[in-house]
C-alpha cells in the first residue's frame, strides 16, 4: 500500500509519479492533498496506472498475481511465495481448488480456511498447504471442509500437538489424506476410520503419534491401495508419554503440631512500687514507760496490774 507519510512532501511542485508497480489498497487522504500543490498531478495515470489500487492488498500475491473474491481455482504451488496466510481467504466461498504446497507460508494455519463450503480440490496428491513452514496447531476447523475430495494435504511443515478428531468428518476424501512429516503427538483418532472412501494415499509417518493404532483406522488399509504410510517414524504401539504437570505438587501432609488453646491475656494488677507509696512518715507516738507490775491504759498512764494480769 502507498504509506501515508508521503503526505509530507508539502514542498513537491511537479513529478510525483507511482504508476506500474503493484500497489493496492487505497490512495491515502494525506497523499491525495498533496494534489493542490503539484502542477502535473494526475492521479489516474500516474498513481491508479498499472497497480492494484483500490483492491485489498492480501489479493494480491508477492508474484502481483490478483485473487479475486469470486475466483474458483487458486492454484499457486511452487511459486516462491512466503508470509503468512491471510485470515481473508476465508472471504473465498466460491473457491473450488486451492493449492499453496510448496512456498514458504509460515505461522498458523487459517480457521477461516474451514469457510470454503464448496472446497473440492486441494491439487495434485501431496499439494493443499503441504511443504511449506506452517506452524502451531491444525485447526478443528478444517473438519468443516466436508466436500473435500482429493488432496487434504499438510505434510512436511512444522504442525504440532494432536489430531483433530474432527477430520474424520472429511468423508468425501478419495486421495491424498498426507499429514506425515510433522510433530504431531499423541493418539491417532478413531474418528478417522471414517474416511473409508480414500483408496490412494493415508500418510502419517515422520510424527510423534504413540499408542495403538485404533482397529477402525487399521480396517482402511485394505481399502487403500498405495501410499500407506503410518507406523514409521512414530511410536505406534508404545505408550504416550506422561504430559508435565503444569502445577505445583501437592505437598505431603505432616502431622500438625497440637494446637494451643488460647487463653485471654490477663491485664497485670498494678502493685504500688516504692515511687507510688507515699514519703511522708507518721507521726511517732511517744513512749510512755511503765513499772514492773504496771500496764498503760487508753489514757496513757501506768496502773498496777490486778491480781493474774501479767505485761
Amino acid at each position: 500500500s502507498i504509506p501515508t507519510q508521503l503526505g509530507n512532501f508539502k514542498k513537491l511542485t511537479k513529478s510525483f509519479i507511482l504508476r506500474t508497480n503493484r500497489l493496492c489498497g487505497n490512495v491515502p487522504t494525506e497523499v491525495q492533498a498533496l494534489a493542490s500543490g503539484i502542477t502535473n498531478w494526475n492521479e489516474a495515470t500516474l498513481i491508479k496506472s498499472n497497480n492494484y489500487i483500490g483492491t485489498s492488498c492480501w489479493q494480491i500475491t508477492s508474484e502481483g498475481q490478483h485473487i479475486g473474491l469470486t475466483t474458483t481455482s487458486l492454484s499457486f504451488n511452487n511459486q516462491g511465495l512466503k508470509g503468512t496466510l491471510p485470515t481473508e481467504f476465508g472471504l473465498l466461498t466460491s473457491t473450488t481448488k486451492l493449492d499453496f504446497g510448496q512456498n514458504n507460508f509460515e505461522g498458523p494455519i487459517p480457521t477461516e480456511i474451514g469457510c470454503l463450503a464448496k472446497l473440492t480440490n486441494g491439487g495434485d496428491v501431496g499439494s493443499f498447504l503441504s511443504s511449506n513452514k506452517l506452524s502451531s496447531t491444525i485447526p478443528t476447523e478444517l473438519g468443516s471442509l466436508t466436500n473435500m475430495a482429493t488432496s487434504f494435504s499438510l505434510a512436511s511443515n512444522m504442525i504440532m500437538a494432536a489430531l483433530p478428531t474432527e477430520l474424520g468428518s472429511l468423508v468425501a476424501l478419495t486421495s491424498g489424506f498426507t499429514l506425515n512429516s510433522n510433530s504431531l503427538s499423541s493418539t491417532i483418532p478413531t474418528q478417522l476410520g471414517a474416511l473409508t472412501d480414500v483408496t490412494t494415499g493415508f500418510a502419517l509417518h515422520g510424527n510423534n503419534l504413540c499408542a495403538d493404532l485404533p482397529t477402525e483406522v487399521a480396517a482402511l488399509s485394505s481399502t487403500v491401495l498405495g501410499g500407506w504410510q503410518i507406523t514409521t517414524d512414530n511410536s505406534i504401539g508404545t505408550g504416550c508419554p506422561t504430559p508435565s504437570p503444569t502445577s505445583l505438587p501437592t505437598s505431603t501432609p505432616t502431622t500438625p503440631s497440637p494446637t494451643m488453646t488460647h487463653h485471654p491475656t490477663l491485664e497485670p494488677t498494678l502493685f504500688p512500687t516504692l515511687s507510688t507509696l507515699p514519703t511522708t512518715k507518721p507521726t511517732a507516738v511517744p513512749t510512755v514507760p511503765c513499772e514492773p507490775g504496771q500496764f498503760l491504759d487508753s489514757g496513757k498512764g501506768c496502773n498496777p496490774c490486778a491480781e493474774g494480769t501479767y505485761t
